[in-house]
C-alpha cells in the first residue's frame, strides 16, 4: 500500500511538471524573439533555432516518463532512488526552459553554474530523502516487530 502510494505520488509530480513545462511553453511563445537561443558556452550563445523549438522541453519532459522511465527503474534496486532521478530530470529541463525563456528577455546567467547548483542539490535532497526514508521504514520495522 505505501509503496503504490509513493509511485502515484511521483507519477503525480511527473506530470505536473511535464504540463507546468507545456503550459509554459504555450504561454511564452507568443513574447519570444523569432529564434531563441539552444546551446550556450559561458554566456555566449553558440546555436540558436526557431521559437517552436520551445516545445521540445515538454517533449522532452515526455520522453523521460514514457522512454526513459522504465529503463532508469529498472538500473536502480531502490525505486525510491529511480524517482529521485527521474524528478530531478524534469526538474532540470525545467530550468533549461525557463532560462531559455528568461535568457530572451535580458537574463545574462551562466547556465552551467545553475544547473550545478540545482544538480547539487538535488543530490542533497536526494540523499536526505532516502535517509529520511530508510529511517521510517526502521522505525515501522521495529514496531511491527512488537
Amino acid at each position: 500500500m505505501k509503496n503504490s502510494l509513493i509511485k502515484n505520488r511521483i507519477d503525480f509530480t511527473l506530470w505536473v511538471l511535464t504540463v507546468l513545462s507545456a503550459l509554459i511553453a504555450i504561454v511564452s511563445y507568443f513574447f519570444l524573439p523569432q529564434d531563441i537561443p539552444m546551446q550556450w558556452k559561458g554566456l555566449e550563445v553558440n546555436w540558436y533555432a526557431n521559437k517552436v523549438a520551445i516545445f521540445l522541453f515538454p517533449v522532452f519532459c515526455l520522453a523521460i516518463i514514457f522512454l526513459l522511465k522504465p529503463e532508469i527503474s529498472s538500473r536502480f534496486r531502490s525505486p525510491l532512488i529511480s524517482n529521485i532521478v527521474m524528478v530531478g530530470l524534469i526538474v532540470i529541463l525545467l530550468t533549461c526552459e525557463i532560462y531559455t525563456i528568461a535568457y530572451c528577455f535580458g537574463l545574462r546567467w551562466r547556465l552551467d553554474f545553475i544547473l550545478l547548483a540545482e544538480l547539487i542539490s538535488i543530490l542533497i535532497m536526494g540523499i536526505i530523502i532516502v535517509v529520511c526514508y530508510r529511517n521510517n521504514s526502521r522505525f515501522e520495522d521495529h514496531n511491527n516487530h512488537r
